[in-house]
């Protein structure tokens, strides 16, 4: 007997809810959540400031794009403000963090840690829209968005690092459920694929039914 596999967003603590939403308005169109362009985890800010201006003009003048209503129109533009004005990390996200300097290895004892070394990490974002960082500390968050992460801490870390290369990325969490081999809560990038979550949760097992997934 074949059985499906769920993959089910953290809608409250990741603000994932958007993306939900324009999932379900692509299999009921009545719904008029066609608003998945505000909705992309990626979206800069001056993306999501072009989008905010568009939606004001159209609320302005009642003429509003296909599948677009005056209530989505005022929920979108709801959500948009407050994402450029909070940011997009909230309590509970994973931020995976790759740090390397430019004047290559400082320590020549292996079993020291580098400054380098102790921020290559992932970390968690804590109640007031944090990371503490080692060495570094406390590095607000609020207001950032997923595409200012990167060199919001390269500012931060660069007080501490000569001119250090920093690669930063947010993690969207998701937990999968059904015939896998280790189904659970997973931290994956944004734009992870699907094969990419199911193989982190060990590949399906013989019993999956890869076309109904939920």
């Amino acid at each position: 007997m074949f059985r499906s596999v769920s993959l089910v967003p953290l809608t409250l603590a990741l603000g994932l809810a958007p993306v939900i939403l324009s999932s379900c308005a692509m299999r009921n169109p009545s719904t008029s959540l066609t608003v998945p362009t505000a909705h992309r985890l990626s979206q800069s800010r001056a993306a999501l400031e072009r989008r905010l201006q568009d939606l004001t003009e159209q609320a302005e003048t009642r003429r509003y794009e296909q599948g677009m209503s005056a209530e989505v129109v005022r929920a979108e533009t709801t959500y948009i403000r407050r994402r450029l004005q909070e940011g997009d990390f909230h309590t509970g996200d994973r931020v995976a963090l790759i740090v390397e300097s430019q004047d290559g290895p400082a320590a020549a004892n292996a079993a020291i840690r580098t400054t380098e070394q102790q921020l290559t990490d992932t970390f968690t974002v804590g109640s007031q829209q944090e990371v503490t960082l080692p060495v570094v500390g406390v590095a607000s968050l609020r207001g950032v968005l997923r595409t200012e992460l990167q060199p919001r801490l390269t500012d931060e870390i660069a007080r501490y690092v000569r001119d250090p290369v920093v690669h930063a990325h947010a993690l969207v969490g998701l937990t999968v459920s059904g015939e896998l081999a280790k189904p659970g809560y997973y931290s994956v990038p944004p734009d992870a694929v699907l094969p990419a979550v199911l193989m982190a949760a060990g590949g399906t097992t013989h019993e999956a039914k890869l076309h109904d997934m939920m």
